[in-house]
């Protein structure tokens, strides 16, 4: 288990034989953000064991990076060898919230104008 992960997604093929070692350093940890800097011999995946979850964006020495979802649960990124710094922050979608207060806006405007009947 330390030395493989299962990726779920589209993820090419590629040669990782996981021979590789890497050390990782934690710069930063809050809820909406981690910065790591890794250090590896040789190309692999990062795997946060934090959950997966939709809104987490990724960037490689400030270049945006696909997240995979690790082992199920967790959260991954590929990696080349050499020093990187990754980073992982939450954009939380205002989507949802600015609906649910939209629909609240028209119910009570409904009501109002019932109300005034």
């Amino acid at each position: 288990p330390q030395q493989t992960v299962v990726i779920n997604g589209d993820v090419l093929s590629d040669d990782l034989s996981g021979n590789g070692e890497a050390s990782v350093r934690i710069i930063e940890s809050t809820d909406t953000r981690v910065v790591l800097e890794v250090e590896s011999n040789a190309a692999g995946y990062l795997v946060l064991s934090d959950a997966y979850y939709p809104g987490w964006e990724a960037s490689i020495n400030g270049e945006k990076s696909p997240i995979y979802r690790a082992n199920v649960m967790f959260r991954a990124v590929k990696i080349d060898s050499g020093t990187q710094t990754v980073i992982f922050s939450y954009q939380q979608s205002l989507f949802l919230p600015g609906l649910l207060v939209f629909i609240s806006l028209c119910v009570w405007g409904v009501m109002l104008r019932f109300i005034k009947r």
